[in-house]
């Protein structure tokens, strides 16, 4: 799933994209005619991430954002957010989730970490 929205309204003109595949999410905004700043956000389960897309989505819409464009995917044969990010630090990728009981590595149990702040900061719906 991939939607953009636009805000041109009180000498506004900006734009936020929103990207679901799978279990990850990727959040792009700026100014219209700028590459503008991006974030990715990584769920548990599918669910999750369909979950905080849509609460986002109607997020912008109550703003007064306004859906431009809509597609399944940005670009349908690959994931371009996801292969930037890769190219400039390929040690990223999407982390493994274990199983209750297992070691977990140092950078694992810090991902937890940081997992575990998000949910107290926003919620479940994380």
């Amino acid at each position: 799933m991939w939607r953009r929205y636009e805000y041109t309204e009180n000498g506004s003109n900006k734009f936020w994209e929103i990207e679901r595949v799978a279990d990850d999410v990727h959040v792009r905004w700026g100014r219209i005619g700028t590459k503008g700043q991006a974030r990715a956000y990584s769920f548990h389960d599918e669910g999750r991430a369909r979950h905080f897309a849509m609460q986002k989505c109607d997020e912008k819409k109550r703003k007064g954002y306004r859906l431009v464009d809509k597609r399944k995917t940005r670009n349908s044969s690959t994931n371009l957010m996801s292969k930037k990010r890769e190219k400039r630090d390929p040690s990223w990728q999407a982390r493994p989730h274990y199983p209750q009981g297992q070691a977990k590595s140092d950078e694992q149990s810090l991902v937890d970490r940081v997992r575990r702040k998000v949910k107290d900061k926003w919620g479940e719906s994380c």
